[in-house]
Parts: C-alpha cells; structure tokens; sequence
C-alpha cells in the first residue's frame, strides 16, 4: 500500500469515527416531512391553487414554516404540515382559502352577469343563486381534523431500499466470482463487500457531520453511491 492510499484510508477512516460520534450525540437530521409534526389536509373539490395556498400557509403559520403538498391525483386535496397546527391556526387557515375561493368565485359571477346583461337577458333568479352559492363556505372547520406525525426513524426511511441494494449486491458478487474464478476469487469478493460497506458507512458519517437531512434523495445518494464502489472495484 503506497502513501497515497493510506492517506486516503486514513481520511476515510477518520469521517468514520467522527461520523459515529456525532450521530451518537445528536443523531442525523431529517428532512422536515420526517420530523415529528401535525398536518391536516384539505378537500376542495376543485383545482388546488398551489401557490396561493402555498402564500395562505405562510401568513399563518410563518414564512417556510409549513409543507404544502397536493395529494391526489386531480389536483382537488392539499395537505399542509407543519411542526405544531393550534386550532386558531387551522381555523384561519380555512378562513383564508374560502375567502380565496369566493372571492374568485364572485369574480366569475359579476363576469357572468355582465356579460349577460349586455345581451338585456339577465336571469335573476338564477344570478342570486349563483350569488347564494358564492356565500357559502367552501370548507367547514369542523371537519378539518389535526393529525399529529411522530418522528420517523432513519432506519423507516431506508428499509425499503435495503432488498434492492442485497440483491444487486448478490448480483455485482456473482459477476466477480464468475469474471475471477481462477484468480483469488475469495480474496475480491470479500474485498468488494468491505469497499461496499465502507463507502456506505462513509456517506452517512458525511450525513451526520455536515447535517445533510435524510430524507428523499437519501436512497438515491445510497444507490448512487453502491453503483459507483462496484463500478470502481470491478475496474480494478
């Protein structure tokens, strides 16, 4: 082993050990979606205005300090999660999204009506029932119910990528075994497990020291890193 490469051991070896004593002490960092919070979610029964509900959020409960996500396929529900929704908050929430709507809806009638009047065939009764609809809420509070998430552990999150990751591992193993049958083959399957093991365990001391949230991208960052440490070794 040449100077270069204990140097580089040495340097991975030390993000280890620093790496464990800092998840020890404080643990890892998670992205805000994974950390104990409340959410509540809403039905519209129309297109969810993603960016005014998105402004809506952050008059209540503070700039950046609410998710805002639309969870379901014809874009009519937002869930919105925050780390703590009091009663007032989720009412003025709903307050402020029915008064979005009615006031687009009034917006569409008064349109309406203009434009029937210029034609002198304005419908009355039916322009008041349009009006009558408008006034209604489009949300009752009551039904708005506070769901309170309890903290997800790192380990939840990357559960179900673990399977894959074996597998192909199986896979990546058999193909060393195959490729050097002849040549110490033993020796590089065990030495492809360990640059395995040693570059995840790398990645997520570097999570932990540079608190780097777990969390969406971490399977991703996990399955990048396992193809690049096969790709390497089985260059060598």
């Amino acid at each position: 082993m040449n100077s270069k490469n204990k140097l580089i051991y040495s340097v991975i070896c030390l993000i280890i050990v620093v790496g464990t004593i800092v998840a020890l002490i404080a643990g890892f960092n998670v992205e805000k979606n994974y950390k104990q919070n409340q959410k509540i979610e809403i039905y519209l029964g129309r297109k969810v205005e993603f960016d005014k509900i998105s402004q809506i959020a952050d008059e209540v409960f503070g700039k950046n300090k609410a998710t805002v996500q639309i969870v379901e396929i014809y874009n009519e529900s937002v869930q919105i999660s925050a780390v703590e929704i009091s009663e007032e908050q989720k009412n003025n929430l709903v307050e402020k999204i029915n008064n979005l709507y009615k006031d687009e809806n009034a917006t569409d009638t008064k349109n309406l009506s203009g434009s029937e009047n210029t034609e002198d065939t304005v419908d009355t009764e039916a322009t008041g029932t349009e009006v009558a609809q408008t006034s209604e809420s489009l949300i009752d509070a009551s039904t708005i119910k506070i769901i309170s998430i309890g903290d997800v552990k790192t380990w939840d999150v990357v559960k179900p990528y673990i399977f894959p990751v074996i597998i192909t591992l199986i896979v990546a193993l058999v193909y060393v075994a195959v490729k050097n049958w002849k040549n110490n083959v033993i020796k590089k399957v065990l030495a492809l497990i360990m640059y395995v093991i040693v570059a995840e365990l790398t990645l997520f001391a570097l999570f932990a020291i540079v608190r780097f949230p777990i969390g969406t991208f971490t399977p991703v960052l996990m399955l990048a890193t396992f193809v690049l440490t096969v790709w390497c070794k089985n260059r060598d």
